[in-house]
């Protein structure tokens, strides 16, 4: 017996997902569900859903303070911004190794466009 009220992490296929798409989806259990599932209730979006594809964390409960779905990405943003600010600018080091023309061309003359005109 699972402790009703508890998070559950109801697993989403990989034909309703995208590439960058959360692979799970956070609701509260709520029951069994004669076929064998989990009754869960999704708060954000307000609707009862059974599964059997379903972790369940019984240490932790769902936050009723705060409705609506959390944004990790646009904090994720901000910070890296901020970090990127702080980070001193580094300039690109120039290469030291000797050039060379290819052997085709050795005994040509070459001149910039300069020089032409």
């Amino acid at each position: 017996m699972r402790v009703f009220g508890s998070v559950a992490y109801k697993h989403v296929p990989d034909q309703l997902r995208r590439k960058l798409d959360d692979k799970s989806t956070m609701m509260i259990l709520i029951g069994y569900h004669s076929t064998g599932g989990y009754k869960l209730y999704d708060p954000i979006n307000k609707i009862i859903v059974i599964s059997r594809d379903v972790v369940i964390d019984e240490l932790k409960e769902w936050d009723w303070n705060t409705n609506e779905k959390k944004n990790s990405v646009s904090v994720m943003i901000d910070e890296i911004e901020e970090r990127q600010e702080t980070q001193p600018v580094i300039e690109a080091r120039r290469s030291t190794r000797a050039r060379q023309l290819p052997a085709r061309l050795q005994e040509c003359e070459l001149n910039p466009d300069s020089e032409v005109t």
